[in-house]
C-alpha cells in the first residue's frame, strides 16, 4: 500500500506525537509499505531525509513543538507518490490541507486523535474556553464528515469524540519500541520515581514538587528523576532550589529513547499529574519496563 502520512510535529522536535509518527513511518516502511510523511520543517534540519517531504513553517508563540505549518505543497509531488490513502494526525491546516488532497485524489482519509484538545484550550485560551471549545468541536464534527474513520487510541477519547457527535471512530490503541523498552534487572535502593514529558503547563509538572515535598515527609531519602524540556523548567528548578529538595530532585533534560529505555529501569515507579493525555508512549514505555504508573484517577 502507498501511504501519505500529513502530520504538524515531526523529529527532531520532542513530543509524543511526533516520536509516534516517526515509529509509524519505519514500522510501516519495515513491513514493506510505500511511505511519505508531509511534516513542518526544522532549523536542525540541514539534510534531506528519505521519505520525508517539509513543508515551511514558523514557531508557535504557544507550544514551541507544535510550529505552525503553511503546507504548501506541490499536489503534482503528492499525484506522482500515487498514495493510496492519507492517513493524517492533526486535525487544523494540515488536517484541512489533507482532507483537500483526499478529496482531489478521490482516495480515503483516515485521522488518528492523539490529544484532549479541550484540555489544551483550558490551559492556553483561559478567557472564552467554553465558546473557544464549541467553535472548535463544531470544526471537528465538520472534519470528521470529510473522513473514512477515526482512529482513537482510547476509549475515553472515542466517548468524548461519540458525546458530541462524531460516530464514525475507531479504537486502535498506540504502540512502542518493545525491543528497546523492557525490563533489565536493576535495584535502586531507595524509593525512585521518574517523570518523562514535555515541562509545560498542560503536564502539571508543579504537582510533581508539590508532591515531592509532602512525600519527603515520610521518605526523606527518596529519589524522583524528572526526565524533559520546556518553558516551566527554570521555574520548577528554582521551586526544587527554594524547598531544599535538590538532594531528591534531579532534571535531565530530554534524554534519547534508546537511553530512556536504561534509565525507566533504574527506578521503582513512573509519576505523571498530566490530565490531558489519550494514551501516551512515555506511560506504555514505562510499563514496558516493568514499572507501575502513578497517574490521575480520570
Amino acid at each position: 500500500m502507498r501511504i501519505l502520512i500529513t502530520t504538524a510535529t515531526y523529529p527532531p522536535s520532542v513530543n509524543g506525537v511526533a516520536y509516534h509518527v516517526q515509529l509509524l513511518f519505519n514500522s510501516l516502511t519495515q513491513l514493506g509499505h510505500k511511505v511519505m510523511v508531509l511534516a513542518p520543517d526544522n532549523p536542525n534540519v540541514d539534510i534531506p531525509e528519505a521519505g520525508i517531504i517539509r513543508y515551511p513553517s514558523f514557531s508557535s508563540p504557544i507550544a514551541e513543538n507544535y510550529p505552525i505549518g503553511i503546507p504548501l505543497v506541490s499536489l503534482e509531488k503528492i499525484r506522482r507518490f500515487k498514495p493510496d490513502i492519507i492517513h493524517t494526525h492533526h486535525p487544523l491546516i494540515i488536517g484541512s490541507l489533507s482532507a483537500y488532497l483526499a478529496n482531489k485524489l478521490s482516495i480515503p482519509l483516515f485521522f488518528t486523535n492523539h490529544t484532549r484538545y479541550q484540555e489544551y484550550i483550558k490551559y492556553y485560551l483561559p478567557i472564552g474556553t467554553k465558546i473557544t471549545e464549541k467553535i472548535f468541536n463544531h470544526h471537528l464534527k465538520n472534519f470528521s464528515q470529510k473522513i473514512s474513520r477515526i482512529i482513537c487510541p482510547s476509549p475515553t477519547i472515542q466517548q468524548y469524540l461519540q458525546k458530541i457527535g462524531i460516530l464514525n471512530t475507531k479504537i486502535i490503541p498506540n504502540g512502542i519500541d518493545l525491543d528497546n523498552f523492557c525490563p533489565k534487572i536493576q535495584s535502586p535502593t531507595n524509593l525512585s520515581l521518574i517523570f518523562v514529558g514535555r515541562l509545560e503547563k498542560e503536564k502539571r509538572p508543579t504537582s510533581l514538587i508539590s508532591f515531592a515535598l509532602q512525600l519527603k515527609k515520610t521518605t526523606p531519602n527518596f529519589r524522583l528523576t524528572i526526565v524533559g524540556d520546556g518553558k516551566l523548567k527554570p521555574i520548577l528548578e528554582q521551586q526544587v532550589k527554594s524547598l531544599n529538595l535538590n538532594k531528591n530532585i534531579t532534571f535531565t533534560g530530554i534524554i534519547s529513547r534508546p537511553k530512556l529505555s536504561n534509565l525507566l529501569n533504574q527506578h521503582h515507579f513512573f509519576i505523571s499529574f498530566s490530565t490531558s493525555e489519550v494514551m501516551p508512549l512515555t506511560h506504555l514505555e514505562a510499563q514496558a519496563c516493568g514499572l507501575p504508573t502513578i497517574i490521575p484517577k480520570n
